[in-house]
């Protein structure tokens, strides 16, 4: 049997992670350069739910699946200013009861469409050593509830960042913190991350960690989690660790892998999680 610290690294965070490489990064693009990722993402079917406390939940009435494609895209509009947009598109597969107690009967439903897309502006900061960045983040509601398994949050999410970090010739890292505000009585966040990475011929190497922590202060009834299945539901929460992987198959366009797990998390899925794309660029 593994250690618990083993099986928690398995669970794994489909929702955050899998955005645009360097996505968080303090980096602007030049004045009209461009990099654009098209990637599938998947998280294999799971039937358990990280817990408070060290206990987990167990869905009830079978398993979930969630897949998904995702473009995403940079532009820089001027020399300090780029802009970024992330375009989610899922595929859900979930139990849903179709007779309740005492002898619930569940049925396979499915729900498909757009995620939460996300548009970003990042300002480049003067800097000597470390490079440093604001980025104001707005993610839609463009998800709306129709009794299906969630694809999203159903709000706002308002998220101002600071990013800092710094190059070299064959490796870099950075960091970033923001205060995350959501509409529609939700709860408040706190998001802190950092990267590192280093070069070796064609490939680079990456490790990153992801701390998002739920403010509490929503007032959005939490459902049931081993009914509603815990995707996009209020004060969800983890400490994530991702591990990518880039060939660059040339200065234009190369492809990436990505991996993430959490090394502790409340209301988010306890399963493998995993991406590939492959991304143009133009600077």
């Amino acid at each position: 049997m593994l250690p618990k610290t083993q099986i928690y690294f398995l669970g794994c965070v489909f929702l955050f992670v899998f955005q645009g490489i360097n996505a968080q990064s303090p980096w602007v693009r030049t004045k009209a350069g461009a990099y654009a990722q098209l990637a599938y993402q998947a998280i294999p079917a799971y039937d358990r739910l990280f817990g408070a406390s060290d206990s987990d939940f167990n869905i009830e009435g079978g398993s979930v699946t969630e897949q998904g494609v995702q473009l995403y895209g940079e532009y820089g509009l001027t020399r300090n200013n780029t802009l970024i947009c992330a375009i989610p598109y899922r595929f859900i597969t979930a139990p849903k009861r179709t007779i309740g107690l005492p002898n619930p009967v569940y049925e396979q439903t499915s729900s498909t469409g757009l995620g939460n897309v996300s548009v970003s502006l990042r300002h480049g900061l003067r800097n000597r050593r470390i490079t440093w960045a604001t980025t104001l983040k707005v993610e839609l509601p463009t998800y709306t509830n129709k009794g299906e398994p969630h694809r999203g949050y159903t709000s706002f999410t308002v998220l101002p960042m600071l990013n800092a970090g710094m190059g070299f010739e064959r490796a870099y890292w950075f960091a970033y913190s923001g205060y995350g505000l959501r509409s529609h009585q939700y709860s408040h966040l706190v998001d802190v991350g950092a990267e590192g990475g280093v070069h070796l011929r064609n490939f680079w190497i990456i490790a990153a960690t992801q701390w998002v922590k739920s403010m509490k202060n929503g007032q959005v009834q939490l459902p049931d989690p081993t009914v509603n299945l815990s995707l996009y539901v209020n004060n969800q929460e983890w400490c994530s660790y991702n591990f990518k992987v880039i060939y660059e198959h040339s200065r234009f366009w190369g492809v990436n892998a990505s991996f993430a797990g959490a090394a502790w998390a409340h209301l988010v899925p306890k399963s493998p999680a995993w991406s590939i794309g492959t991304y143009f660029k133009w600077d």
